[in-house]
């Protein structure tokens, strides 16, 4: 008899911590995909700008380069597997003519993030404004 009052504390006791580290656990767990998925979205954000900014340009440029190349990379590693195939396509394509489209690679980017970050989907080509000057132009805005 003298054990039943014991039980009455104990399992209560028990099955508080054991949801304690259950809770804890979960926690620790949605913290870390949450980083995970931030840290993705972050990165895939930043090399779509890239690839953005290099596409349908008339100069070339070794600045543009090193982040097209750089977009490309974090592409292949952050990206879906469609993502990484368009990447590695579109380098390939870079490679073998010194010209390649990126506007399957962005759109397919595009989709992803405004998937990812709950925005409504957009439809269209992509569109980027790259004015051209002539060389009095140029004079005139430097």
């Amino acid at each position: 008899m003298n054990a039943h009052p014991l039980l009455t504390l104990l399992i209560p006791t028990a099955v508080a911590i054991v949801s304690w580290f259950v809770g804890s656990s979960l926690s620790v767990r949605r913290d870390r995909a949450n980083k995970r998925r931030d840290l993705r979205v972050q990165y895939l954000i930043e090399a779509y700008r890239r690839l953005a900014t290099a596409t349908e340009r008339k100069e070339t440029n070794a600045e543009y380069f090193a982040d097209l190349d750089s977009a490309i990379v974090d592409v292949q590693l952050f990206g879906s597997a469609d993502q990484i195939i368009a990447a590695q396509e579109f380098a390939k394509q870079l490679a073998e003519h010194r010209m390649a489209q990126l506007s399957q690679l962005l759109a397919n980017l595009r989709d992803d993030l405004r998937a990812e970050l709950k925005l409504e989907r957009v439809g269209g080509p992509i569109v980027v404004l790259r004015p051209t000057f002539d060389a009095k132009e140029r004079n005139d805005l430097s």
